[in-house]
């Protein structure tokens, strides 16, 4: 199973596709998950206080279960989002074989990627509450941390060729 996670606009959603193009895999993202069990909400805003509810109630792995539930076995794997350490830990429990790519993503692009869909203040808030999940623990446990203000091909390359046996 190969994690990729990253702050929100980093560039996840996108290389997670650029690399089921050539390595074909089954992406599961985190963030339809949240949308799928709350699909009532009408903003950005609200999906973040319902994930937010739901780690307080469910516990730290909750997304990451249902996650989990969506595996391929004996098929390659790409889970897109996780935000707190505690899913990392839970995912890598299931295959020892887990890898997670943390993709650095300078501030200033992520807010530039992310403005046309939500705005200023949303992304602000959002970052707040990722931080206090954790989100800025998961580079130290990452087996590899890329830039992603590169290009995807670039970064879907890179990957590819970390991933191979040598």
């Amino acid at each position: 199973m190969l994690i990729i996670a990253g702050h929100s606009g980093s560039g996840k959603s996108t290389l997670a596709a650029s690399l089921a193009a050539v390595f074909p895999s089954r992406v599961i993202e985190v963030g339809d998950i949240v949308r799928a069990r709350h699909a009532s909400a009408r903003t950005a805003a609200a999906l973040v206080d319902f994930a937010d509810e739901q780690f307080r109630t469910c516990g730290p792995v909750c997304f990451a279960a249902h996650a989990a539930a969506l595996l391929k076995p004996d098929s390659p794997n790409i889970v897109v989002g996780i935000r707190r350490p505690e899913e990392f830990d839970f995912l890598r429990q299931l295959d020892g074989t887990t890898r997670m790519v943390w993709l650095e993503t300078p501030r200033r692009l992520r807010e530039k990627r992310k403005m046309a869909s939500s705005g200023r203040d949303y992304h602000r808030r959002r970052a707040a509450i990722e931080r206090a999940w954790g989100i800025d623990r998961l580079p130290a446990l990452a087996d590899l941390v890329m830039n992603g203000a590169s290009p995807v091909n670039q970064l879907t390359e890179g990957i590819l060729e970390w991933l191979s046996p040598r």
